[in-house]
């Protein structure tokens, strides 16, 4: 009896270790033999563990059921990846089998060296103890302290939006304060709003205020607009960051840029603002690894997702927008993804997609190099309010040499 208690302490020891030291996470399986499973999806190797003190003439070695359980894992954590078992019987013997790396770990017993440099270290988890009762006590109590302690994590990082949000955030209500001072000043919303760094490519093709690209998105015409843009991009940062850690803010900089920038090329006239094309550029990227990782059939997650196209769609609906540099950004958004992504079928697809990126950015460079450079429909209406919010903060000028700049611009147009 003492003997199969030394064997338990040592799966306990393993999974102490796996789980405190390589990140791995306790599998829940109904109807288990005897055996302790673990998986880490982030583990190249060996992402699924199978651990047991039995024998090989016990349950160790029940291949219907270690196949049924390691393929529903497979399954549900979409990998396929050799599966490691491990066991810790003296008794056990040398098992061969193609679906499964089958090693011993004992006390003072040579682990294998390929196991040994994937996971450093475990060559001395493994020892005898003299109150195993205890020590097992002692190591669930430490693995589940361990586990809670994650799930807070976890919880608090759900809770809190990463921190390109709050940079987005900072940005857009700055350009805001400005844009609501020059408006309470005695200006109206558009002079606001224009001051502010909005699209306006009038501006941009005779004055060269090209910086109007990258403030654009930042740029705001009511509080109830921000509000509402930092809302959806509050749902959309958490999924996006899990997916792609630490790339929210270039995902939505590379889509607002290449809505913007599309708007440019492909619309006459049009005064834009808002984060609408790089939150359209954060939901196609959160969309390719949604359908990559085939998480659509978790029923949880495709309530969430069916939800995120009913806001998407009430965002479509805001002012300021251009629906073509909507589209531009939500094509982006989708190539960032499957740029991106870590997925086996973004990895298939990611040079072909950089070559259709390459070839759809040289077209649309030669197509504005090309074409008539000049803005048939011109709005005196914005134009005029564009040099009085120039104006009305001192820049007096600099409002002259724009009026000049777009006057001449026209005038070379007749």
């Amino acid at each position: 009896m003492m003997e199969i208690k030394q064997q338990e302490v040592y799966v306990m020891q393993l999974v102490r270790y796996f789980i405190e030291q390589q990140d791995y996470q306790m599998v829940i399986v109904q109807n288990s033999k005897n055996d302790i499973w673990l998986a880490n999806v982030d583990q190249p190797q060996y992402p699924i563990i199978r651990l047991c003190a039995e024998s090989e003439g016990q349950q160790f070695f029940d291949r219907d059921y270690i196949k049924e359980v390691y393929e529903r894992i497979c399954e549900q954590l979409q990998i396929a990846k050799p599966l490691l078992m491990i066991q810790t019987s003296p008794l056990a013997e040398t098992i061969q089998w193609e679906q499964a790396e089958v090693v011993s770990i004992l006390p003072n017993a040579q682990v294998p060296s390929k196991i040994a440099q994937v996971f450093h270290g475990i060559e001395q988890v493994v020892h005898s103890v003299n109150n195993a009762d205890q020590e097992i006590k002692t190591i669930g109590k430490r693995i589940r302290d361990v586990q809670l302690e994650r799930q807070k994590q976890l919880l608090r990082s759900l809770r809190q939006p990463p921190r390109a949000f709050w940079i987005i955030m900072a940005l857009s209500l700055l350009l805001f304060a400005l844009t609501t001072y020059v408006s309470l000043s005695g200006s109206d919303i558009y002079q606001g709003v224009l001051l502010g760094g909005a699209y306006y490519k009038p501006s941009m093709m005779a004055a060269y205020e090209y910086w109007r690209f990258f403030t654009a998105p930042f740029a705001h015409y009511s509080l109830f607009q921000l509000l509402i843009d930092l809302y959806v991009l509050y749902l959309l940062a958490k999924s996006v960051d899990t997916f792609y850690p630490h790339k929210l803010f270039l995902i939505f900089m590379i889509a607002s840029l290449c809505g913007y920038g599309v708007s440019y090329i492909g619309v006459d006239n049009e005064l834009a603002f808002g984060m609408v094309p790089g939150l359209l550029g954060i939901w196609g990227a959160y969309s390719v690894a949604i359908f990559a990782k085939k998480m659509m059939r978790i029923p949880p997650i495709k309530s969430a997702y069916i939800r995120s196209v009913l806001v998407i769609a009430i965002l479509l609906l805001a002012p300021g927008i251009s629906y073509l540099g909507v589209l531009a950004g939500f094509t982006a958004g989708v190539l960032c993804g499957i740029v991106l992504s870590d997925e086996a079928i973004c990895k298939q697809l990611r040079p072909h997609v950089l070559i259709a990126a390459a070839i759809l950015a040289g077209g649309l460079c030669w197509y504005q190099v090309n074409r008539n450079q000049m803005i048939s429909n011109r709005s005196e209406t914005l134009d005029s309010k564009l040099i009085k919010a120039y104006e009305n903060i001192g820049l007096h000028d600099y409002a002259k040499w724009v009026e000049g700049q777009i006057n001449t611009f026209y005038e070379e147009g007749k």
